[in-house]
């Protein structure tokens, strides 16, 4: 594995009678005659042992593109790569976090009066999920914290991470309708 190799598109081929992938490396090519920065002779230093750091190309039968929401740019931008057969398409989503997990209960006994500790929720909340989505659960964590969410929005952007406030009040509504002991609960 190289973590210091960046995908070349232009560089880059697939031979489609061998059936192989000649992957090259846009860091490698721009540091290529000249000496990088990150060049030196104290070797010990070089992720992974590798004197020499990430190869220049590497050749392979079956190339894995996990590039997330940007696959197929970065599979179209392989020039002699077979083109994609599907469009990546973003879906935005969005949680809210919860202060104040637990409420107190007051125990009476005959002699002395106790305020003890209770979860206001001890199972995740699962919806009936539909062709879309799983819908929206709303759970508990390590942390005293209860979390309604994730939320599964179509969207254009492929960068825009910004959360909604609409979709925020939204999900408030979702936990307070399904845990009204929540009370001053506030978002995070």
């Amino acid at each position: 594995i190289h973590t210091d190799f960046e995908f070349d598109g232009e560089a880059s081929s697939f031979d489609r009678e061998e059936r192989l992938w000649t992957v090259r490396n846009r860091k490698k090519q721009k540091g290529k005659g000249e000496a990088r920065k990150d060049d030196d002779d104290d070797d010990e230093n070089d992720v992974g042992g590798c004197a020499s750091g990430p190869p220049e190309s590497l050749r392979a039968r079956v190339v894995i593109n996990a590039a997330g929401i940007h696959a197929d740019l970065i599979q179209r931008s392989a020039s002699s790569a077979p083109p994609p057969s599907w469009e990546a398409r973003p879906r935005r989503g969005q949680y809210r976090i919860f202060h104040s997990l637990t409420t107190t209960t007051t125990s009476s006994s005959s002699s002395t009066s106790a305020r003890t500790p209770r979860r206001l929720l001890t199972r995740p909340v699962q919806p009936i999920p539909t062709q879309y989505t799983k819908g929206v659960f709303v759970y508990s964590t390590l942390y005293d914290q209860i979390v309604v969410g994730p939320t599964a929005l179509d969207q254009s952007s492929r960068t825009d991470d910004v959360p909604d406030p609409i979709v925020a009040r939204e999900l408030t509504a979702v936990v307070r309708r399904i845990l009204p002991g929540l009370g001053g609960g506030t978002p995070e």
